[in-house]
């Protein structure tokens, strides 16, 4: 199992996976349980608003 990664509020989160499912334990105890192709959706989703944010980050600088 790979180490938590933590959200801006505090809470960690952690990735691993089944058979046939992957799991994202969300603080300490619960679990949300992805079918594997819904999983890489989301995982795609957040890699775009991750970029959106950087780029709207990094725009705002250059207006400051």
């Amino acid at each position: 199992m790979a180490d938590p990664i933590t959200s801006t509020g505090g809470m960690p989160f952690t990735a691993t996976h089944e058979v046939d499912a992957v799991l994202l334990e969300v603080g300490r105890g619960t679990t949300v349980r992805f079918e594997p192709a819904a999983a890489a959706a989301l995982g795609q989703q957040l890699i775009d608003e991750a970029q959106n944010a950087i780029h709207a980050e990094r725009v705002g600088r250059r207006k400051t």
